[in-house]
């Protein structure tokens, strides 16, 4: 779940984004952006933490598409990545 959404707070359409991320993050190296022993751990640990890009699929993976997961997960929605650029990202536009 997007840090709003934990939060509380009334979600749009960057929650989604948010889980957009989450899935193509674990698409890639098998596992997701955050890990806890349970659910309070993981709340804390995705609160806390950038993201990781340390798992060996990242070093084969092209920048870009790092860049567009890394702005699709920021913690503070206002910096997170809205779809009109998701969708002119040019990791996107060169697939």
């Amino acid at each position: 779940m997007a840090p709003e959404v934990i939060k509380g707070e009334e979600s749009d359409m960057s929650a989604d984004i948010w889980s957009l991320g989450v899935l193509l993050y674990a698409m890639i190296c098998d596992e997701p952006p955050y890990n806890g022993i349970d659910e309070d751990e993981l709340i804390a640990n995705h609160a806390k933490h950038p993201v990781r890009f340390d798992h060996e699929n990242w070093s084969v993976t092209s920048q870009s598409l790092i860049s567009l997961i890394n702005s699709m997960l920021k913690i503070e929605r206002s910096e997170r990545i809205n779809l009109r650029q998701v969708l002119d990202h040019p990791w996107l536009i060169q697939a």
